[in-house]
């Protein structure tokens, strides 16, 4: 992927966590990326950063067309 497609989307994913968690409590979210095909895969709103993790990567991995693998390229708890 193309780093500026990447910086684009990281800005787009912060912006939806920000929007997402207007509640008074921490909320996690992640991107994750498979470098080979462009997939990704984000969550947004969970309660911990090993279940924002998992739903990004098995959302990755969901996309993906070939055997490439999903890594995780960034995680935030928005407040």
């Amino acid at each position: 992927m193309k780093k500026v497609q990447r910086n684009l989307l990281t800005v787009l994913f912060a912006g939806a966590v920000a929007a997402a968690s207007a509640g008074p409590a921490l909320a996690w979210g992640c991107i994750a990326l498979a470098e080979e095909d462009d997939s990704y895969g984000y969550s947004y709103n969970f309660d911990n950063e090993s279940d924002a993790a998992e739903r990004a990567l098995n959302e990755c991995a969901e996309r993906t067309s070939s055997d490439d693998v999903c890594v995780i390229v960034e995680c935030d708890e928005a407040s």
